[in-house]
């Protein structure tokens, strides 16, 4: 009896082991996707944000090349007015 005893126990043991064991890889396996993946979202964050800042100089650019053009549009009107 004593013997059937330490048979269960030793067998649930290796069991609890082998159960911690596979828990721990997949446990591992979930971290190393999650970096990868913090890892691909950094770099995705870091390009959009250049594309931003990219954007934000166009847009700058064009909104002083209205202004010139603006200013330009208002002299040719004040030369034609005057030519009348």
């Amino acid at each position: 009896m004593k013997n059937l005893l330490i048979g269960i126990l030793s067998f649930v043991s290796v069991g609890s082991l082998y159960y911690g064991y596979s828990q721990k890889s997949k446990a591992d396996e979930a971290v190393s996707i999650c970096a990868d993946e913090k890892q691909r979202l950094e770099k995705l964050a870091a390009e959009q944000q250049l594309q931003a800042s990219e954007s934000m100089k166009m847009a700058q650019r064009a909104q002083l090349e209205a202004i010139v053009l603006q200013a330009l549009a208002e002299e040719q009107i004040k030369a034609l007015k005057n030519k009348k």
